[in-house]
C-alpha cells in the first residue's frame, strides 16, 4: 500500500470524525484505490469504499451489518473473519495500528484473494479504520517462484533442492525416534535412455522422462516422495516402512512400470528398463551425502549385474564398488597414456568348419582382448569390457583393438597361404554409433591390404539395436564394404528373429547357453534345430559357440550345423600359438560314432 494513500485517508477520516459528518460524502475517500472500511466500536460496518465493494447496491447495505453478513453476500468463507476481529480489537486496546495478512476464499470462483491489511483506531477508539490492499497477484507469483524452486519444469516432480531439504528433515525425525520406523532411498537410473536421445533426438527423450514421472506418480502411494536429480536420475523417499521387503516390492513396481514400450509419436520404445539402489534408514547411517553415495552404489552394482534389477546397499556391495571404481581409473590411464600394448594384447579362438564325416579345419578365428592391471593382474573381460562400455573408453579400447588385430590377421592370412581364413572381431553398440568406424575400417583395410570379405564383425548388445538408426546405417555401410555381420549370442531373448529384418546379417553365432544345456533340455534342442533352419533359408552362416564335448557336437551335427567354436575345438590362445597352429594347418579328426576326438596337428 502507497504510504501518501494512507495517510490521505486517515486525514480524511479524522476530519469527517471530528465534524461529525457522513464519511461517504467525501468523494475522494470513495473513489481512493485502496480498500478501506470503517467500524464501530462493535465491529459494524459504518463506511466502506467502492474498493472495499464494488456493489453499489450490497455497498448501500452494509452500514450497521458486520463482516458475517457482507462474508455471506459475496460468498466467501468466514474463517479469517476470527482473526480480522481479534487484529480489530487489538488496535482499539492497545491504541496502535495493527498490520496482519488475509485469504479470503470465495466459492463462486473457487479462488483465495490474499491481503495485505491494517487497523487503526481513530477519534479516541470510536471508530476503527480497515485499510487492505490486494496481494493476490504477489502471492501468486511468490508460489510460482517457490513451485520454480522446488520443481523440476520438465516433468513436475520435485527437485534436487526439493529432496535434500526433505531428507534433511527426515533424517531429523529419524534422529528424535530411530526404533520406531524405517526409511528407504530409492536412488533409480534408467537404462539405455541415452540411446533414445542419440538416435531419437531429446524432443523423444524428454516425452520418455515426462511418462516415466507420469507412471512413477500412478505406481507409488501419495504419501512417497518422488524426486528427479536432473538427467535420468530420480529418487524416491519411502517412509513408514514396517520391514526392508517392503522397499524391495516397491522397486520391483517401479521397475515393472518403467520397463514397459513407449509409444511417442507412432514410434515403439521397448528396450528402456531401469535399475535402483536402496538405502535403508537409519541402519544405513543419517548423513545425507553418505547415504546418496551408498544408494548411488547400490544403483550401480544393479546396473553392472545386468540392469533391470535392483539391489540393496551394503558394505560388501561398497567394496565391489570400490573395486570397479578403481578398475575404471586404470582404463582411463591405460587409454591417457596409450600403453595398450603393454597391458593388453590379443587371444585368438579358433573357429572350426566340417569339411567331411569326421573331418574338420580351422576356418576362422576369433580376435578377443585381454588385460592385466598392474594394479589387479588379469582382469576378466566380463568385468572390465561393461566398465568400458559406461564410461565410453570402449571407443579408443575398441579402436586398438581392430587396429592390433586386422594388423595380425594379414600375418596370419600370409601364413594360410592366402586361403579362406577369416578374422572375426567383436563391435559395441557404442563404437557403432560412432561416425567414425566406417571410416576407421576402410582405412585399416586399404592401408594392410586385407580382403574385406574375410572380415567379420560380431555384434554386441543387440537388445536395442534395431532401434538405432545410425547403428543400422552404419551396419550397412559396413556392408558395402564388403564385410560380414554375425549376429551374437543369438536366441538369447534380446537377439531374435526379429533382428534379422532390420540388421543385415550374414552369419548367426548360436548361445552358448542353449548349447551348455542341449543333451538334456528338449526345448534347448528344438530351438537350435529352428535356429539352423532359419538360417539355411536365409542363406546365413551358423556358428554354434561353447562347443565343449563331442556330444553336443553330435547334436549339433545331426541338425546340420557346419561351423563351431569352443574348448573342444581350441581355447583362446596368443597370436605365436596361434601363428603356429595355422602354419601347421591345424585341422581335427573326430569320430562322431565313438566319440571319440584326437588332434592332428
Amino acid at each position: 500500500m502507497k504510504r501518501w494513500l494512507i495517510r490521505l485517508a486517515i486525514r480524511i477520516l479524522k476530519q469527517y470524525s471530528e465534524n461529525a459528518e457522513p464519511f461517504d460524502s467525501d468523494y475522494l475517500l470513495r473513489k481512493l484505490p485502496m480498500e478501506v472500511a470503517v467500524y464501530d466500536r462493535d465491529g459494524k460496518y459504518i463506511f466502506v469504499n467502492e474498493y472495499y465493494c464494488p456493489d453499489e447496491m450490497l455497498r448501500r447495505q452494509l452500514p450497521g451489518r458486520d463482516d458475517y453478513f457482507y462474508f455471506s453476500q459475496i460468498g466467501a468463507e468466514t474463517g479469517p473473519l476470527k482473526k480480522r476481529e481479534e487484529n480489530r480489537q487489538k488496535a482499539l486496546a492497545e491504541k496502535r495500528i495493527v498490520h496482519f495478512t488475509e485469504g479470503i476464499y470465495l466459492a463462486r470462483t473457487d479462488k483465495t484473494r490474499y491481503y495485505k491489511r491494517f487497523a487503526q483506531p481513530f477519534a479516541d477508539g470510536a471508530y476503527v479504520a480497515l485499510f487492505g490492499s490486494d496481494l493476490t497477484a504477489v502471492v501468486h507469483a511468490q508460489k510460482e517462484l517457490k513451485y520454480l524452486a522446488y520443481h523440476d519444469k520438465l516433468t513436475g516432480l520435485f527437485n534436487r533442492d526439493a529432496f535434500n531439504e526433505q531428507l534433511d528433515q527426515v533424517l531429523m525425525e529419524l534422529e528424535r525416534l530411530p526404533e520406531k520406523t524405517t526409511v528407504a532411498l530409492l536412488f533409480c537410473d534408467l537404462d539405455n535412455f541415452k540411446l533414445v536421445n542419440d538416435s531419437l533426438g531429446h524432443d523423444y527423450g524428454d516425452r520418455v522422462l515426462q511418462e516415466v514421472s507420469r507412471r512413477l506418480r500412478e505406481t507409488l502411494r501419495k504419501s512417497d516422495r518422488i524426486y528427479r536429480l536432473g538427467g535420468d536420475e530420480f529418487v524416491v523417499i519411502l517412509k513408514n516402512l514396517k520391514n526392508d521387503y517392503e522397499a524391495g516390492l516397491v522397486a520391483q513396481k517401479l521397475i515393472a512400470a518403467i520397463s514397459q514400450p513407449y509409444i511417442i509419436n507412432q514410434t515403439t520404445i521397448n528396450y528402456l528398463s531401469a535399475s535402483v539402489g536402496i538405502v535403508l534408514m537409519p541402519q544405513n547411517g543419517t548423513n545425507r551425502e553418505l547415504l546418496i553415495k551408498k544408494a548411488d552404489t547400490a544403483m550401480y552394482l544393479a546396473k553392472k549385474q545386468g540392469k533391470d534389477g535392483y539391489r540393496f546397499y551394503s558394505d560388501q556391495i561398497s567394496q565391489t564398488a570400490s573395486r570397479t571404481m578403481q578398475l575404471e581409473k586404470n582404463l582411463r590411464e591405460l587409454v591417457v597414456k596409450g600403453v595398450f600394448n603393454e597391458q593388453m594384447h590379443i587371444v585368438y579362438q579358433p573357429i572350426f568348419e566340417k569339411e567331411n564325416d569326421n573331418h574338420f579345419r580351422i576356418a576362422g578365428g576369433e580376435a578377443l582382448i585381454r588385460w592385466k592391471s598392474p594394479d589387479s593382474g588379469m582382469v576378466p573381460p566380463s568385468q572390465f569390457i561393461p566398465i568400458a562400455e559406461k564410461s565410453n573408453l570402449i571407443i579408443p579400447i575398441g579402436q586398438w583393438v581392430l587396429e592390433r588385430s586386422l594388423y595380425e590377421y594379414r600375418n596370419f592370412y600370409q601364413i594360410t597361404g592366402n586361403r579362406e581364413f577369416y578374422l572375426s572381431v567383436n563391435l559395441s553398440t557404442k563404437q557403432l554409433h560412432s561416425n567414425k568406424l566406417i571410416g576407421l575400417i576402410r582405412e585399416l583395410i586399404e592401408t594392410l591390404d586385407i580382403n574385406p570379405r574375410m572380415l567379420q564383425f560380431e555384434l554386441t548388445e543387440t537388445s536395442y539395436l534395431e532401434q538405432d538408426e545410425r547403428v543400422i546405417r552404419n551396419l550397412h555401410a559396413l556392408i558395402d564394404l564388403g564385410v560380414r555381420i554375425a549376429i551374437d549370442d543369438f536366441g538369447s531373448g534380446y537377439a531374435s528373429m526379429s533382428y534379422l529384418q532390420r540388421v543385415p546379417a550374414t552369419a548367426i553365432k548360436i548361445d552358448r547357453a542353449f548349447v551348455n544345456n542341449l543333451e538334456n533340455n528338449r526345448q534347448h534342442r528344438e530351438m537350435i534345430r529352428s535356429i539352423i533352419q532359419l538360417s539355411k533359408n536365409l542363406k546365413l552362416d551358423i556358428i554354434a559357440e561353447g562347443v565343449e564335448d563331442v556330444h553336443q557336437l553330435q547334436i549339433l551335427d545331426k541338425y546340420k550345423c557346419t561351423k563351431y567354436q569352443g574348448f573342444l575345438f581350441g581355447r583362446p590362445v596368443s597370436y605365436a600359438d596361434f601363428s603356429k597352429a595355422l602354419s601347421k594347418n591345424s585341422s581335427m579328426e573326430i569320430n562322431l560314432s565313438v566319440a571319440a576326438a584326437s588332434a592332428l596337428s
